[in-house]
């Protein structure tokens, strides 16, 4: 058992969030943090990190938009489906196997919407880990805390 702490002192208000954890010796972890600096929130992700024996990639999918929100898929232009679908609200999925070397688009929707929410262009590197968060708070297009996807890289 161990106690993660989380501080910023030049942020106002101060951040500093306390997490009790209990880990596992060889084991990987993810720290999310979200919501807001005043009403900070944690979630604690065991990353399960395995090297695909091919040339494939790893993703998994964090929903970690501020409230209110629907569950939501993440869409892909190349394969033109749902890579993830009926994600709650703080979910992390597990990784799945994802093709490498092949630049794709990918859409975050509102779960059986058509309406693009945010968009996140990347390609994945061969035998990588990554994370794509949904981020932000849900209402909001613009300025700082603007909702978007991005991309975290695991391994």
């Amino acid at each position: 058992s161990k106690t993660i702490k989380i501080m910023d002192t030049a942020s106002n208000p101060k951040l500093n969030v306390s997490i009790p954890a209990t880990l596992e010796a060889g084991k990987y972890y993810t720290v999310f943090t979200y919501d807001t600096l005043a009403t900070p929130k944690f979630k604690l992700v065991n990353d399960d990190i395995q090297q695909p024996s091919d040339t494939s990639s790893r993703i998994r999918f964090a929903n970690l938009v501020q409230a209110p929100i629907t569950n939501v898929e993440i869409y892909s232009q190349n394969g033109k489906a749902n890579v993830f679908s009926n994600i709650a609200s703080t979910d992390v999925t597990p990784f799945k196997q994802y093709p490498s070397k092949l630049i794709d688009t990918f859409y975050v929707r509102s779960t059986g919407s058509v309406v693009n929410l945010a968009t996140l262009i990347f390609t994945p590197g061969e035998k990588r880990s990554y994370t794509v968060l949904f981020k932000g708070r849900f209402t909001t297009t613009s300025g700082t805390l603007v909702r978007t996807l991005t991309l975290m890289t695991n391994y």
